[in-house]
């Protein structure tokens, strides 16, 4: 007989997850600082500009240069090794549940909104902060918990108050963008309604309605495309 291997159910998250580490390995090489990885200029960078910078959300490069990539490359951008940790550590012990209940492309759906709801969120209310990191993700999978709680009626306190701690936690620090974080809320939030109500019996994955995953890419193709449209438009 065989079996799938278990990491197939995680093809997305996992994916994400190394384009993260590699887009931070890429940017310390460039620097030459582990730390802070966009700032300084290693002797090894041949003079070329961090790769962090050229994706890093920032609404000026949008709007006025055209550079509409940054809403969904700023997600694979972090700034230390703690911002780094912290997110890839939140989105693999959750991304892994979430995918392997919605399927893979689901998964993606979620990470394309939760990133271009971060950015427009940004857009709107602090568009002179350039920002980055996979922090809007880690937020729209939090929703998408909080929906798969429901669906599987589990107690919903635990991720409630894992939502609570970390909107808390952004409250408090300065350097944290808080507008970021309820903006990937949100874009996670319009994928968990737009599949909150797959069929009874359906344990997720390959066994997900193929209507309810049709709704999803729709919905983060809006987000992104409305993110886009106002950002090339955008002059504050």
């Amino acid at each position: 007989m065989i079996t799938r291997r278990p990491y197939r159910r995680y093809t997305v998250t996992n994916v994400f997850l190394v384009a993260c580490c590699v887009v931070y390995g890429v940017t310390v090489f460039q620097s030459g600082n582990i730390a802070s990885p966009l700032d300084g200029q290693s002797s090894f960078a041949f003079g070329g500009e961090n790769l962090g910078l050229k994706m890093i959300f920032s609404a000026a490069n949008v709007s006025f240069y055209g550079e509409w990539w940054r809403i969904l490359t700023a997600a694979l951008v972090h700034l230390s090794p703690v911002h780094l940790g912290f997110n890839t550590l939140l989105i693999f012990l959750i991304g892994r549940e979430v995918e392997r209940h919605y399927g893979a492309i689901v998964m993606l759906c979620l990470i394309v909104a939760s990133a271009a709801g971060g950015a427009l969120a940004c857009m709107y209310f602090q568009p002179e902060v350039p920002v980055g990191g996979a922090s809007t993700v880690g937020y729209g999978l939090l929703a998408m918990l909080i929906a798969l709680s429901r669906v599987e009626h589990r107690d919903l306190r635990g991720p409630i108050a894992l939502l609570l701690v970390n909107l808390g936690y952004s409250m408090l620090l300065s350097n944290v963008s808080l507008w970021g974080h309820i903006g990937g809320l949100v874009g996670g939030t319009v994928i968990a309604f737009a599949t909150a109500s797959t069929e009874a019996g359906s344990s997720g994955g390959e066994g997900a309605s193929i209507r309810k995953k049709t709704i999803a890419a729709t919905a983060a193709t809006v987000i992104l495309a409305f993110t886009i449209w106002t950002g090339l438009g955008w002059h504050y």
